[in-house]
């Protein structure tokens, strides 16, 4: 299910020295815990949703949400825009 994402999932998750969760209880996911300076936890995810297309979602655990659905040779750049966004979220957090 994750075979024709994980080449580049797992060389952005180097490059970015994350740590990325691939089982979730006893199923497979592909999740990752991002944790900012402030100490302000959030969760990227992705899901292959269909041929050559997945989706990936990124949350702060409370109620911002984003979801996009790229072609999977934009997922490093889709993951680039998650930090982002974390990074915008983080900054109006007090």
């Amino acid at each position: 299910m994750y075979s024709k994402i994980d080449p580049a999932l797992n060389e952005w998750i180097e490059h970015k020295s994350l740590y990325l969760q691939k089982e979730y209880k006893g199923e497979e996911v592909r999740s990752i815990n991002y944790v900012t300076e402030k100490g302000n936890k959030y969760q990227i995810w992705l899901t292959p949703s269909k041929r050559n297309i997945v989706k990936i979602t990124v949350w702060d655990y409370k109620k911002n949400k984003v979801v996009f659905e790229v072609e999977n040779r934009f997922i490093q750049s889709s993951l680039n825009e998650c930090i982002s966004i974390i990074n915008s979220w983080d900054f109006v957090m007090l």
